[in-house]
């Protein structure tokens, strides 16, 4: 017969606990494998009865106390602008006049078509900021007026 005891038990639940959250991440199965974890420990030192009640309690802990901080970090949006919305509000240099047609600006590494969005000219080597997008094109305004 096998001799099992009963932290190798309590190791055995808490990485099927661990898996199962790999496959199902909401932070419930990792909450019962940390306590399973918490039961290990006390397996060491007191029989069934007080492991069980030491595993109900801690998992009650972690799954109320700790489970919503750990959500709330890892699922709030930092509400980061992407693609065209990063680009409105940017500053950029004319590569190119914008006068009654369209111009070329660059922000960063990529140059744009640049349009005035109040139709004033604005020289090459003037600093502008995006004002709106549209497709490829930026309607812009100098910087200070």
């Amino acid at each position: 017969m096998i001799d099992i005891a009963m932290w190798q038990v309590w190791v055995f639940l808490s990485l099927i606990m661990f898996l199962l959250e790999v496959f199902y991440p909401m932070f419930f199965f990792a909450a019962l494998g940390a306590a399973a974890l918490v039961s290990m420990v006390f397996s060491f030192f007191f029989n069934i009865q007080i492991q069980f009640l030491v595993f109900s309690i801690s998992a009650l802990v972690v799954f109320f106390a700790v489970r919503p901080k750990v959500l709330k970090k890892l699922y709030t949006s930092d509400n980061t602008k992407t693609n065209a919305e990063a680009i409105i509000g940017k500053e950029g240099v004319v590569v190119e006049d914008i006068g009654k047609t369209n111009g070329r600006i660059k922000i960063g590494d990529e140059t744009w078509i640049g349009i005035s969005i109040n139709n004033q000219e604005i020289k090459k080597g003037e600093t502008v900021i995006v004002e709106q997008i549209d497709g490829i094109k930026l309607y812009v305004k100098r910087k200070g007026g």
